[in-house]
């Protein structure tokens, strides 16, 4: 009888010693996991932060040509297609696989940015078009470079956004003192 008692005991130790234990592999497992999250969300982020300010430059570069354009008659012989436009942007196609890791805000404002990429691609597309047609006016290229300044704005909202995700504070504080980048709105 005193056997059975002792095999119970030692059983049941066993058992509670086997639960404990996958308790705590299951914590060291549910620590890792979090770690790996994390440096995924900060990675994403810096991403599509490094992939703003390439878009902020870019658009920034545009807005100022065609300014410059509609200060100007256009010269339907010069290479339109390549001064106005845009090249993709590449974590674009990453956004609805990774969109998790942001909080509802920053994914609002990213998509916003990427959406206002494509408007601003869009646009200057057609100021191309009817640049090298000869049908360019100056007021139209005055409009389009002004909806490409608010285009702008959306890609500022969204890199505030991503800025402390990011690791980019410092980054971001650069492009807040550039005048001819950052746009508040």
């Amino acid at each position: 009888m005193e056997e059975m008692i002792g095999a119970g005991v030692g059983s049941g130790v066993g058992l509670i010693a086997i639960l404990l234990g996958a308790l705590y592999n299951a914590h060291l497992q549910r620590k890792r996991d979090d770690r790996l999250r994390e440096e995924e969300r900060r990675g994403f982020a810096a991403a599509l932060f490094s992939d703003l300010v390439g878009a902020l430059m870019l658009l920034s570069d545009r807005r100022t040509f065609l300014e410059g354009v509609a200060a100007t008659t256009p010269d339907p012989g010069y290479d339109w297609p390549e001064r106005l436009t845009l090249p993709p942007l590449l974590c674009a196609p990453t956004i609805p696989m990774k969109v998790g890791l942001l909080d509802p805000e920053a994914v609002e404002r990213v998509v916003l940015a990427f959406r206002s990429y494509e408007m601003a691609g869009m646009l200057l597309r057609l100021s191309a078009a009817e640049a090298r047609a000869g049908t360019l006016e100056s007021s139209t290229a005055s409009g389009r470079a002004y909806f490409i300044n608010g285009f702008m704005g959306n890609a500022c909202r969204a890199l505030e956004s991503l800025a402390a995700v990011a690791g980019c504070e410092e980054r971001l504080a650069d492009l807040k003192n550039d005048p001819f980048l950052w746009r508040q709105q």
